[in-house]
């Protein structure tokens, strides 16, 4: 019998991974409790749009969802245009498939994270906000990023602009990232993700919001500035002890454009999953996704040698892509010659981590 069966399982954070995993061990008869420093779930976040990647992986993510046992009743639009910029190219493409989903991140209503709560709730798991515990005294920990490995800063606006989903690609404005913008029923966001060069995070915005006001002819009123970070690192051990460590607090995110909600989610699962069978979770994690999330270290390591004329190539070798949804699901599951590089992207990944 696992040894959590007969006690209380602590979890440490409410993000999607922290209560993931609360509801599936809630639902398999576990008594859990969720503890959250904040006053309330998605404080991190200011009701800004985000897309949860769906090229990644062949299942579609509704798909992901069901399996694993969460109700997409929160706002998830599904994304089927995308018009890319690079620093002097740019393309407009249509995808039969979503190639994302667009949900909205914070505490109000129809925002993933308060449909979690409320799914956390109607499973029988009890929350505590305002409740912070130390790592070893959990035994899911759950507690977002550690350090900051990307900056992300951006404006949440009103706007006449129709449904919209850019993407640019410009050192200037986001040095070895990428900026976008995500417009929908009036609302948009619109965002700088820097890699490098934090210090003029934002004077890259500023700049930012002039190049997408010019290539989209976007009215903004109303903006109000966030700010966050992104961490990755896959060096870290995913158990100490009894503990789990779930999404971020694990360093599931995406390399390359800094992705995470999927994994958080994944993760969150299999950490349950683990528990209630009395399995491996890091065979599981390593089964499931540890293949692409070494893919994304090596594509990351590619794309920073890419420059600026390399970020034009790929603007226009996307745009011309038979299948495009499937041009970017083979960049992430199919690297072949790419991985060779993985040795000296995990090691350019250190020299990074230990600076």
């Amino acid at each position: 019998m696992s040894i959590f069966k007969s006690r209380t399982i602590s979890i440490a954070g409410a993000g999607p991974a922290g209560l993931i995993t609360a509801i599936n061990l809630a639902r398999a008869g576990y008594d859990v409790i969720v503890h959250e420093q904040h006053p309330d779930v998605g404080m991190r976040f200011s009701e800004d749009f985000q897309a949860i990647e769906n090229w990644s992986s062949q299942e579609d993510l509704l798909r992901t969802f069901c399996r694993i046992g969460i109700e997409p009743n929160f706002y998830c639009r599904p994304v089927r245009k995308v018009s890319s910029y690079g620093p002097r190219s740019s393309t407009h493409v249509n995808f039969e498939q979503p190639i994302a989903y667009m949900v909205q991140r914070g505490c109000t209503k129809d925002t993933l994270d308060s449909s979690l709560k409320h799914q956390a709730l109607e499973s029988g798991v009890h929350l505590r906000f305002g409740s912070c515990l130390t790592e070893s005294e959990a035994d899911i920990i759950a507690m977002g990023p550690r350090r900051a490995r990307t900056l992300a800063v951006g404006i949440i606006f009103e706007t006449d602009l129709e449904e919209c989903v850019a993407l640019l690609l410009d050192d200037n404005l986001s040095p070895k990232g990428y900026a976008y913008v995500l417009v929908a029923e009036g609302r948009g966001t619109l965002c700088t993700v820097l890699y490098e060069k934090f210090n003029v995070g934002k004077g890259c915005l500023e700049a930012t919001i002039s190049r997408f006001k010019d290539l989209l002819g976007m009215q903004i009123r109303n903006a109000r500035y966030f700010g966050g970070h992104g961490d990755f690192d896959l060096t870290r051990s995913l158990m100490v002890e009894h503990r789990r460590y779930v999404g971020e607090a694990a360093g599931f995110q995406d390399y390359l454009f800094g992705f995470g909600i999927r994994y958080a989610m994944l993760s969150g699962y299999l950490a349950a999953k683990s528990i209630i069978e009395g399995s491996s979770y890091d065979k599981l994690c390593r089964d499931s996704f540890r293949s692409r999330l070494r893919t994304s270290l090596v594509n990351r390591y590619c794309y920073k040698f890419l420059g600026q004329s390399g970020y034009d190539m790929l603007v226009r070798a996307s745009g011309r892509a038979c299948d495009p949804k499937q041009f970017w699901t083979r960049i992430y599951t199919r690297p072949f010659f790419r991985m060779v590089a993985y040795p000296l992207a995990l090691r350019s990944n250190s020299l990074v981590r230990n600076r």
